[in-house]
């Protein structure tokens, strides 16, 4: 009898659960943004470490870890976020408007790298072309990188680096909204957009 109680509350939390997650404020999997010209953050008086992320908007870039490694220490004393997607990834396609919008508005101010994993580079570089961001991704189809985004099965997965260059929250799963995205950089980061 206990445990036929115990699989009747587990499923009613299963379904609960489920109902949470399918009446929640699903995000629209089309992209805001068409073009990379459109989705390009106003860079007026930004760090030029910013600009340089910019000026490889959308580009798949080689190098695996030790690049994307060499980057992030690079970019230490600005707040970083990083990304880890696929083209074949639903949830990651749902969050990718809100990326392009984050982007588009904080990417004077904040640093965004991609991280493309278990992925073609065609198919991916088809995704950039449907989704375009204001930032490059690295192609990284050993999952090396991915090894650094905990926990290293599944997309979307966000890591969030402070000013010192720390590994100081990840978020596993997308993004629901631009408002859930800013409170958590702001929160963790310490960075504070402007409204």
């Amino acid at each position: 009898m206990v445990g036929r109680v115990s699989v009747i509350v587990l499923i009613c939390g299963l379904v609960a659960t489920l109902a949470v997650a399918l009446l929640r404020d699903n995000p629209s999997t089309e992209p805001t943004f068409t073009n990379v010209e459109a989705v390009t953050p106003d860079l007026t008086g930004s760090d030029r470490r910013l600009v340089a992320i910019v000026d490889q908007a959308n580009e798949l870039l080689p190098g695996e870890s030790e690049a994307f490694d060499a980057r992030l220490k690079h970019l230490k004393g600005l707040p970083v976020v990083a990304n880890k997607w696929a083209h074949w990834c639903g949830p990651c396609r749902a969050e990718f408007p809100i990326l392009q919008e984050a982007a588009k508005e904080l990417g004077g101010d904040v640093a965004f790298l991609g991280v493309n994993y278990n992925d073609s580079r065609g198919a991916a570089v088809d995704f950039l072309k449907e989704y375009p961001v204001p930032y490059p991704s690295y192609f990284d189809p050993n999952l090396r990188i991915a090894e650094q985004f905990p926990p290293t099965a599944g997309a979307p997965v966000t890591n969030f680096y402070d000013t010192d260059g720390r590994l100081v929250y990840v978020e596993a799963g997308p993004f629901s909204s631009l408002a859930e995205f800013k409170e958590k950089l702001t929160r963790y980061t310490g960075y504070k957009p402007n409204e």
